[in-house]
């Protein structure tokens, strides 16, 4: 409809088929058949050559006044919505797995901030199933996890983390059961209304089991990242972590965990939210935002 419009309103202007088309980037062949097709949908002659001249019917003048007003009204509504989005408000409350609140959220919400400076942004981060009952309590908005955990509503899946071997020096598959490891074995002090479903601490067992033949050299356990990458960086073993949880200053040597058949070990991380909450202006604001986000890279 709005093309339609536009086209009346620029032969109107040129008073020229030749000049309106070039003004519209078709061909004459193709103005005169849109033309021919919107004087069918209203029904009435719009536009008649008189002496090789141009001329609107009253009925076409009348239309194009119509055309110029709406045009002019679309232009004023889409800069209303632009300027909207700028000075969106609300709040948006969200709820992130532990990890990836420290590695990952702080540059995406700099980034949706400068976005949206007017929305109000409140962070629960935790254990996934926990983001996970405070997203069917309705205590939050949108949840960002990781793991396989069941839900039934919106999702997206936004990152596939590696689990990757870390060390100061290289080490050789055949060498890691005598070599002393560092194991990242998270306290789960949430207790949960549900199981834990594959935990990176039981992708971790799975993968050895399948590779090896004898228990790992365990040398001490962290419930932490940041602790493990410390014992590593210090040359007391190797260690077993998300790829995601290094940054471009780790000086490690890494390895991703690879089953017998070369798949990658990876842990999913998606993004979760009811589709009802969608209304809210900031929740839809930040799931457009997100999904753009990951999709680009």
């Amino acid at each position: 409809m709005e093309q339609d419009l536009l086209i009346l309103v620029t032969i109107h202007e040129e008073q020229n088929l030749n000049q309106a088309a070039e003004q519209l980037y078709i061909t004459q062949p193709a103005l005169s058949y849109r033309i021919n097709q919107i004087e069918q949908k209203m029904g009435t002659k719009i536009i008649f050559r008189d002496r090789k001249k141009l001329r609107f019917t009253p009925e076409g003048e009348h239309i194009v006044r119509f055309a110029k007003k709406t045009l002019f009204d679309l232009r004023e509504l889409k800069t209303f919505i632009q300027e909207m989005k700028k000075n969106l408000q609300g709040t948006l409350e969200i709820g992130v797995s532990s990890n990836f609140a420290l590695y990952k959220l702080p540059p995406m919400i700099k980034n949706f901030h400068d976005l949206y400076p007017q929305i109000k942004i409140n962070v629960d981060s935790g254990w996934s199933a926990e983001i996970m009952q405070m997203l069917e309590r309705n205590e939050i908005k949108v949840g960002i996890i990781t793991g396989d955990y069941s839900w039934n509503e919106a999702e997206h899946l936004i990152h596939e983390d590696p689990i990757t071997i870390i060390s100061k020096d290289p080490v050789t598959l055949d060498t890691l059961p005598e070599t002393p490891r560092i194991d990242y074995n998270p306290k789960n002090t949430f207790k949960a209304n549900r199981e834990l479903v594959n935990p990176i601490t039981k992708l971790i067992e799975n993968w050895w089991q399948e590779m090896f033949d004898k228990a790992p050299s365990i040398s001490m356990k962290m419930d932490k990242v940041e602790s493990c990458k410390a014992m590593v960086k210090k040359g007391l073993g190797y260690s077993i972590i998300p790829y995601s949880s290094l940054t471009e200053e780790d000086p490690f040597y890494t390895r991703h965990l690879t089953l017998k058949n070369e798949q990658v070990v990876t842990r999913q991380t998606r993004m979760l939210y009811k589709t009802s909450s969608l209304q809210f202006s900031a929740v839809n604001s930040f799931v457009d935002y997100v999904q753009t986000l990951y999709r680009n890279q």
